[in-house]
């Protein structure tokens, strides 16, 4: 007697792109909500000698103030990193891409930046460069050395981006949140890459 093949419906089949989505949207809308209602305590408590309804005030301004990049923060890492799990390699190309892309916008705008150095300049344009060729030799021929060279490129710099996330959020003028969407997009990247490991010839 054979035993019978495994349900589809059973507890080892994969989650469907569609509930992956709606899990990491959920967690992206408690994330937001969290921060919604803890953020002006925390703030407060930050405010000294100051009265406690001008405190208050305060807080919840300086909250408000940054909720909106704190959701786009959870938006895109919640959303980044579903695709890497829902559509793996389709999602590591366009990833692949936007890093490029973002990496060549940021070089072009330092460029004209005094404050940004010229090798931070230079990097991000070899960056770019790398970014551009590997995507493209993976993305046509499953190159494996180009797989391997965007799952080290992506993995080095969603630690550079995190560590240096406060000296970009000071030299941009934007909250921490958004200077952490960078390394964020590039774990992301990271995760599509490794779920699309080309085979070996």
């Amino acid at each position: 007697m054979t035993d019978a093949a495994p349900s589809p419906e059973g507890p080892t089949a994969p989650m469907s792109p569609t509930t992956i989505l709606a899990i990491a949207f959920g967690l992206a809308a408690l994330a937001v909500g969290v921060f919604y209602v803890a953020a002006p305590s925390y703030f407060a408590g930050k405010l000294r000698g100051i009265p406690p309804a001008a405190a208050e005030a305060m807080a919840g301004q300086q909250a408000m103030a940054r909720l909106p990049m704190f959701a786009a923060f959870a938006i895109v890492g919640a959303g980044t990193i579903a695709a890497a799990q829902a559509w793996s390699r389709q999602a590591a190309i366009a990833l692949v891409g936007a890093l490029g892309v973002a990496n060549l916008v940021a070089a072009a705008s330092g460029w004209r930046a005094e404050a940004v150095p010229p090798l931070l300049v230079a990097t991000l344009l070899v960056v770019a460069a790398l970014l551009a060729w590997w995507g493209i030799a993976f993305a046509r021929r499953g190159d494996r050395a180009a797989w391997a060279g965007l799952v080290a490129v992506c993995g080095v710099f969603a630690l550079v981006t995190f560590f240096g996330a406060p000296k970009v959020a000071s030299l941009l003028g934007v909250s921490i949140w958004g200077a952490l969407i960078a390394p964020a997009t590039y774990l992301a990247a990271m995760m599509a890459l490794r779920n699309a490991e080309p085979r070996e010839a």
